[in-house]
């Protein structure tokens, strides 16, 4: 870099002791003469300037010493400027080069990253509890005709955790209702929350007992009659060991007896929006 420095100031400076020695005054070579004399003088110095070289031209004429250093001094900067263009196209290839390998790099890392987190998910998730309602029943309560169990229904909810780990049990809400349809959105007027610290260890069932307010003789005519329905609805929310809540919507139909197989519930009969699983960071809130 410091030899550059120096050809460049080399250069200038010689450029510039050319055209002080240019513009610097002189006595003329020669006086006007007549038209004879001229014209031989001309032819002579034709001759004269016929048998120069190159070189003896460019010294003896100071306009042509001085355009042959601004030649030269110009074929050096446009030699400069095409260096500088390469150079700078090869550093803007590298720069593109380096680019892609860096967002390849960078691509790479995230899908290790990514794999990485849902290999860990994948192992965590074995080990989490999961709890599904497996049994919904109406009870006998020592009566054997259908019309006085629907009149006050007793109904039994089983919770299970098919996990590796037991579920910390936080609130739940099962509402028994008979309607021919039931709203698009669930409706839990009463959720009950569970003493802290109560759980449902892996692979252990419980069940839970609900009781329903009296029918009139008309609704359980209608439910005997196929008119309304018997639903069984509601929701579970429970914790894991990582403290993250989990939650679970669940809903079921009564079918009556028929000839020799008795009345059951069946899933998988109401909204869309009543049987669901899902995950929560926080408490869900419920109304």
């Amino acid at each position: 870099m410091r030899r550059r420095w120096l050809a460049v100031l080399t250069i200038a400076a010689s450029l510039i002791a050319v055209l002080l020695w240019a513009d610097w005054p002189r006595p003329p070579i020669h006086t006007q003469q007549n038209q004879q004399t001229h014209t031989a003088y001309n032819a002579k110095q034709d001759a004269a300037y016929q048998e120069k070289t190159f070189w003896e031209h460019t010294t003896g004429d100071p306009n042509a010493f001085f355009a042959f250093w601004v030649a030269i001094f110009t074929g050096v900067l446009a030699m400069s400027t095409i260096g500088l263009g390469i150079a700078t196209y090869k550093l803007w290839r590298t720069s593109e080069t380096h680019a892609g390998h860096m967002e390849q790099s960078v691509q790479v890392a995230r899908e290790g990253a990514q794999a990485a987190t849902l290999h860990a998910k994948a192992a965590i998730g074995v080990e989490l509890p999961t709890i599904f309602v497996t049994d919904i029943v109406l009870r006998e309560r020592g009566v054997a005709n259908l019309a006085a169990r629907l009149q006050f229904p007793s109904i039994d909810v089983t919770f299970k955790n098919f996990g590796r780990t037991p579920a910390f049990l936080v609130k739940r809400a099962v509402v028994i209702h008979a309607a021919r349809v039931l709203p698009e959105t669930p409706i839990c007027h009463t959720i009950h929350e569970y003493p802290r610290g109560q759980i449902i260890d892996k692979g252990i069932s419980v069940t839970e007992r609900f009781d329903q307010s009296g029918y009139d003789e008309s609704t359980v005519d209608s439910i005997l009659a196929g008119e309304t329905f018997l639903w069984v609805y509601g929701f579970l929310i429970y914790q894991d060991f990582l403290r993250t809540f989990h939650e679970i919507g669940f809903c079921a139909r009564y079918f009556g007896s028929y000839r020799d197989v008795p009345g059951n519930f069946g899933f998988g009969f109401g909204p869309p929006k009543y049987t669901y699983a899902r995950d929560h960071d926080a408490d869900p809130q419920r109304l």
